[in-house]
């Protein structure tokens, strides 16, 4: 599935901006799998990173298909450096 991405908020590592409104995600949902995971692209369709939801097992519902986001993301540079998101929103979701 290709989107032009919406987020709430810009996502930036290092005063880097890596996704935000406009850039382009293609994102493969395997079905049975706890994650989905999304090829991310500039505007221009520079290539920035991927973006992996931790999530349920994708299910088809009556009005399309249906997935919880289960708070911690992972966000991988080209270059193979990685970074663990969202772990104040799983800290709070726990608590």
């Amino acid at each position: 599935m290709c989107l032009y991405l919406n987020p709430s908020k810009p996502l930036t590592i290092n005063h880097t901006i890596l996704l935000d409104n406009g850039y382009i995600g293609i994102f493969y949902c395997p079905y049975h799998e706890w994650h989905d995971i999304g090829a991310i692209y500039y505007r221009k369709l520079r290539f920035v990173g991927y973006y992996c939801d931790i999530c349920s097992q994708i299910k088809k519902g009556v009005n399309g298909y249906e997935m919880t986001d289960l708070f911690l993301d992972l966000w991988i540079q080209p270059d193979n450096q990685y970074f663990v998101l969202d772990s104040d929103e799983f800290t709070n979701a726990v608590n």
